[in-house]
């Protein structure tokens, strides 16, 4: 509850808008997101899907339909057009030319069915992806709590703010986030790894947003027990 907003978060081109891709085997994730002049960081879109590259998932990130959506099952059809009502009026606000992309290093290597590389078709698409070298798991896990932290406003009543919110309507995101676990094999040896499952992609893209924008000191990260509540 504490990091899931009230209300349905609306995007507002006056905040820093951002978008997080995960190039994943045979998955791609993307999500929205914008900053607030208070420096509280948003969730307000995400898309996943999979069998599909990265040229499938470019216009989608403008806010437009794919030229292969008609190919596409009626249900991930709705999907996709659900995702796009929000995103397609911000995009076609014109306000958006300053929205920042975030993403895994491996962006220089090929996607399942591509023959080039993910950052060069981004490159093509004036899409400028910001990512680093360093992107071990601890260090993710390490930047990602520090973006979870509660901070007190009233301990006594039990009432705290949150540095980050993500929309109720991400549904997707927000159980991902819950079932996204260290691995029992990483633990046993004192490590941060976790397990890649059907839970891992929009939170890997989230990751990739926080190493890149919000990077803190690289040190062995704890292993967080608690939930995305």
């Amino acid at each position: 509850r504490w990091h899931v907003a009230k209300d349905v978060i609306v995007p507002n081109p006056m905040f820093e808008q951002w978008r997080a891709w995960d190039f994943g085997h045979g998955v791609m994730a993307l999500l929205w997101g914008q900053i607030t002049p208070w420096n509280v960081v948003q969730i307000w879109q995400t898309y996943e899907i999979s069998g599909e590259d990265i040229e499938f998932c470019i216009p989608i990130a403008k806010g437009r339909l794919p030229s292969s959506f008609a190919l596409l099952r009626s249900t991930e059809q709705k999907l996709l057009r659900d995702t796009l009502r929000k995103v397609t009026p911000l995009i076609n606000s014109d306000e958006l030319a300053g929205v920042k992309d975030y993403g895994d290093n491996a962006g220089t290597a090929r996607t399942a069915n591509s023959k080039r590389s993910c950052k060069a078709i981004m490159l093509d698409a004036k899409i400028d992806l910001i990512t680093s070298g360093k992107q071990t798991y601890d260090w993710r896990f390490r930047c990602v709590d520090r973006l979870l932290r509660l901070r007190p406003v009233d301990v006594d009543k039990n009432v705290w703010k949150s540095k980050f919110e993500v929309s109720p309507d991400c549904v997707r995101f927000i159980d991902c986030m819950n079932n996204y676990i260290n691995s029992k094999a990483a633990i046993n040896r004192g490590e941060v790894a976790p397990v890649i499952n059907w839970a891992s992609h929009q939170v890997t893209a989230f990751e990739f947003f926080a190493i890149n924008r919000f990077p803190v000191e690289s040190k062995t990260a704890t292993i967080r027990e608690e939930r995305f509540r």
